[in-house]
């Protein structure tokens, strides 16, 4: 049996390695720790600190984690496309998100977020409207049956 604490503390692959290991068809290399510990918000506004100091000594890596951070935090929007209950009143709000885009008041990554969620309503609706078409021709055929009206010649 072997020590399971020695293969967890043992150092991290090089990255020759890494590559070596997929280059000659293994697989890909198992996580050192079968359990890791959950990130905090406590853990995330640490390394933010320190990413924050080390850019204000100069250090262009933690500058672009701050960077990278900063540009994440954005707050929720707040858009104004109108009703989404049609396919044409669906295809208004993604030309209202695609305006809003090309003025720049969003960005194309969360104008593409938004026009994915309108995509996925319209969908829903497309979906709605099948099964209430299946429901009527079930409802048709009973009636069909019912009445001895099989519809066969």
């Amino acid at each position: 049996m072997t020590d399971s604490n020695a293969a967890a503390q043992s150092p991290p692959p090089s990255s020759g390695e890494v590559a070596a290991s997929y280059a000659d068809g293994g697989s890909k290399p198992r996580s050192r720790s079968p359990n890791p510990e959950p990130v905090t918000f406590q853990d995330i506004i640490d390394v933010v600190q320190a990413a924050v100091r080390k850019a204000k000594e100069g250090d262009m890596y933690g500058a672009e984690v701050v960077r990278r951070f900063w540009k994440s935090r954005r707050e929720t929007m707040v858009l104004d496309i109108g009703e989404t209950k049609t396919a044409a009143e669906i295809a208004e709000a993604q030309g209202k998100v695609l305006a809003l885009v090309f003025t720049g008041e969003i960005t194309p990554r969360e104008g593409r977020d938004v026009s994915t969620m309108l995509e996925n309503r319209r969908r829903a609706l497309h979906t709605l409207d099948q099964q209430r078409e299946l429901d009527d021709m079930v409802e048709f055929a009973k009636q069909q049956r019912s009445s001895g009206k099989d519809g066969r010649r």
